[in-house]
């Protein structure tokens, strides 16, 4: 129960871009909670994105393992969601070719117990993947993972008006800018950025660019 309250505090505090404040909450339920599996990845996770990344890839897998050992088995949704966030550290840490291990992973466990592909968690470790291909510099490869998380999204959500659909169409603009392919490029950076007003007004892309237009 207590893991299952964190995981929404988690994913409430990151959709805001409240990154400090969820690192606090994080080493709380670690400290009331040492053997959280959750808790190492959200203390991990949350760390790193606060800025602070020392100790991060240490306390996911921690995590990781934690999971395994709480589910007993690797092949759990859990289990999947630690390696996902693992992935994005080392991704950050400059390891790519750990976060692309990590990743996978993730993606063949949720493929796995999801029983299909067309499920929001698969969509996001498409979308983690494309981004660790992206900046390993094979585009091609990256723009098609976008593509295939945006059409598993679509599928999901019923529609193209979800911020989380959204995420993923401000990246693959972003990529397509660096293509060449202006027109659809700004297409989706548009309509991007009118669902995250709309819908999450202070989703941290939009937070980015507001100190962008300030500088």
């Amino acid at each position: 129960m207590a893991d299952r309250l964190a995981r929404q505090v988690d994913a409430a505090l990151f959709r805001d871009g409240l990154y400090a404040e969820n690192l606090r909450l994080a080493e709380r339920h670690v400290a009331a909670l040492p053997e959280s599996p959750f808790g190492h990845q959200w203390a991990g996770y949350a760390g790193f994105k606060a800025g602070k990344p020392a100790g991060a890839g240490e306390r996911v897998r921690r995590g990781v393992q934690l999971q395994i050992e709480a589910c007993g088995t690797e092949e759990h949704p859990d289990v999947a969601a630690s390696l996902h966030a693992l992935g994005g550290v080392l991704k950050a840490q400059g390891d790519l070719r750990g976060a692309r291990t990590a990743i996978e992973r993730s993606l063949a466990i949720k493929e796995k117990v999801r029983g299909t592909e067309e499920h929001p968690a698969v969509a996001a470790s498409l979308h983690s993947l494309a981004v660790v291909c992206e900046a390993d510099n094979r585009l091609e490869e990256a723009a098609a993972l976008y593509r295939r998380t945006l059409a598993i999204d679509h599928k999901c959500f019923g529609s193209a008006e979800h911020y989380t659909s959204a995420e993923t169409e401000f990246s693959l603009a972003m990529l397509l800018f660096r293509l060449g392919q202006q027109d659809e490029a700004r297409a989706l950076l548009d309509h991007a950025l009118r669902v995250l007003h709309e819908q999450v007004p202070n989703h941290p892309i939009l937070q980015h660019l507001r100190v962008r237009a300030n500088v």
